[in-house]
């Protein structure tokens, strides 16, 4: 049941973290924003059916990254990835492991390559996390 709770704490803490004014008060309305959601072009990966580097017809990390200059060209400029972590169920939604990588999609070291590769490019890459769906199993 504590595991539960902290995983409700967690998602809360973080919101009134990123919530916190952090120019001190200062009036922020007059300053144009620097990121604009509608200047982006979004890009979502279901990294199991998207590229698949090694023959096991499974899409992996290092498929995504041999990708990129593809997206690119395509003008993505944010890539969006479903959960990466160890899970029994195909679309790694539900979990107890937070911290890890799928060994069917590779390694940490894959993981923090192909996040590189994409901010070389001037990329931005957000990991689709569903704390609610945490398994005990």
């Amino acid at each position: 049941m504590t595991g539960v709770i902290n995983l409700i704490r967690l998602p809360l803490l973080i919101f009134f973290l990123l919530a916190c004014n952090p120019t001190g008060g200062k009036d922020q309305a007059n300053q144009p924003a620097t990121i604009r959601s509608e200047d982006e072009v979004f890009y979502l990966i279901f990294p199991r059916s998207f590229s698949d580097s090694n023959g096991d017809e499974i899409g992996d990390l290092n498929g995504v990254t041999e990708k990129l200059d593809y997206l690119q060209q395509l003008g993505v400029t944010s890539i969006i990835m479903t959960p990466l972590y160890p899970s029994i169920y195909y679309h790694n939604y539900f979990t107890d492991n937070f911290a890890g990588i799928d060994e069917e999609f590779g390694s940490m070291d894959d993981y923090l390559h192909m996040v590189r590769e994409i901010h070389r490019r001037g990329m931005k890459f957000y990991m689709d996390t569903e704390v609610q769906y945490a398994t005990k199993e």
